[in-house]
């Protein structure tokens, strides 16, 4: 399928669509979603939309590691090691299930990557969540 479409994808939400016809003739069932969120945002929204996503999260990755590196603060390195972590179960959880079509994941991959690129920058007043 990625072959097919390689930069843009099918769209947004259209596996279930869009896999029809390249399912084969002995693969009985209704197949809704891959059990590999990579595999299916890479269908949905192409190598394009893929590689916006792990862009991103390579970035806050590394956002999160020069926030271990730097001057020592409780705040800056438990948020930084927190993210990390957090992001690394999610990419291996992403890998195996479709952890992303679950609303709640999604919106913890977002406060994720929000208190990677909020919470620990130096430069910025420090925040305490109370």
């Amino acid at each position: 399928m990625v072959k097919e479409r390689p930069l843009l994808g099918f769209g947004a939400g259209t596996f279930y669509t869009s896999f029809l016809p390249f399912q084969s003739p002995d693969l009985k069932g209704f197949w809704n979603h891959p059990h590999n969120d990579f595999m299916e945002i890479a269908v949905d929204t192409g190598l394009l939309g893929l590689g916006l996503l792990v862009l991103l999260c390579i970035l806050a990755v590394w956002h999160a590691w020069q926030a271990l590196r730097g001057p020592f603060d409780e705040l800056r390195f438990a948020a930084g090691l927190a993210c990390i972590l957090a992001l690394t179960c999610m990419g291996i959880h992403g890998m195996v299930d479709f952890v992303l079509q679950i609303p709640a994941n999604a919106m913890l991959l977002c406060c994720i990557l929000a208190t990677t690129f909020v919470t620990i920058e130096p430069s910025k007043p420090k925040i305490y969540l109370i």
